[in-house]
């Protein structure tokens, strides 16, 4: 699984320099790619603050895979960065608070633009800060989280304001570790808060028992991926009939089951094509799919690339 160290080791690959100091890494920049870098401050585990102030002498376009959950949001102030899957369907990232839920983990590249001063900070949360918190997070964080958040811009003021506490925060050491803690903490009640004034009314009525049922489809599916269950059979299974089997699903996760298989079934055609050379029909066997022909198109469907074409990409990383 790809995950953010690996990010920082292709960093540093790409020629960032990086330091440590007391609560800090730093990624610099050397003259001949940029000027400026960025850091990262606090426990990089769990919570932690990313502060970006670069600007780069080409563009550099970033292939990012990250299996890993996740939540992020920050504070863009200046500069270009684009976001895409396929060449025709750019997302620019605008200025603003922008928010980031990786779940299900999503795919793409990230293209930043050159000669333009990069400006942002961020807050980071991995799933091992949500694993260590004093109270358990309601069973439908995520599913809710990703719904409401991505992808468009979002006006809280006072997440703003605490980017702009942390943009101006002077601390070292520990002292900076516990400031940032403190922040991470304060702003996720907010953000929870905005999740769930905000979260769509349900289109089905699911109980405790349903949601628990639901949670064992993906489960399932994971260890099935080459042969999974059908509907029908899912639905004997949990004790679900097909309509609130399907409905519920995707009311929860914001995809279709079928929609989730392949999105996992990619993922691991991902992982193969980085770590072997087999050939692409074989891969495709293998994440469960029979002759490589409607395997090209769904790889194609998530990535907007041929897997021929990814595994050059992956391979540099």
């Amino acid at each position: 699984m790809y995950t953010i160290e690996d990010y920082w080791n292709h960093c540093e690959r790409y020629g960032f320099v990086r330091e440590y100091s007391p609560g800090k890494m730093t990624f610099r920049l050397p003259p001949e790619i940029g000027v400026g870098g960025f850091e990262i401050w606090g426990n990089s585990k769990t919570a932690m603050v990313c502060l970006t102030d670069l600007t780069l002498h080409k563009p550099w376009v970033i292939f990012e895979h990250t299996g890993e959950k996740y939540l992020e949001f920050g504070q863009f102030y200046n500069g270009e960065v684009n976001y895409y899957k396929k060449r025709s369907e750019i997302y620019p990232i605008d200025h603003g608070l922008n928010y980031l839920v990786n779940y299900p983990p999503l795919s793409g590249y990230k293209k930043i633009e050159s000669g333009i001063r990069l400006i942002n900070i961020g807050l980071f949360y991995r799933e091992e800060f949500f694993d260590n918190l004093p109270y358990e997070l309601p069973v439908d964080f995520w599913e809710t989280a990703a719904v409401v958040l991505n992808p468009d811009l979002i006006t809280l003021p006072q997440i703003s304001l605490i980017c702009e506490q942390l943009r101006n925060c002077r601390l070292t050491g520990t002292n900076l570790e516990m400031f940032v803690q403190g922040k991470a903490l304060e702003a996720l009640s907010l953000t929870m808060e905005y999740i769930y004034t905000n979260r769509a009314k349900p289109s089905i009525c699911l109980t405790g028992e349903d949601r628990t049922a639901l949670a064992r489809v993906k489960e399932i599916i994971q260890k099935n991926i080459i042969t999974p269950p059908g509907i029908k059979e899912l639905s004997l299974l949990l004790g679900l009939n097909q309509r609130k089997l399907m409905a519920g699903f995707k009311q929860l996760n914001g995809i279709t089951i079928y929609t989730y298989l392949k999105h996992l079934r990619m993922e691991k055609a991902a992982e193969l094509l980085k770590e072997n050379d087999l050939a692409v029909s074989e891969i495709a066997r293998l994440v469960g799919y029979h002759g490589d022909g409607h395997f090209q198109q769904a790889f194609k469907d998530i990535y907007g690339v041929t897997p021929s074409k990814i595994r050059k990409e992956l391979q540099v990383y």
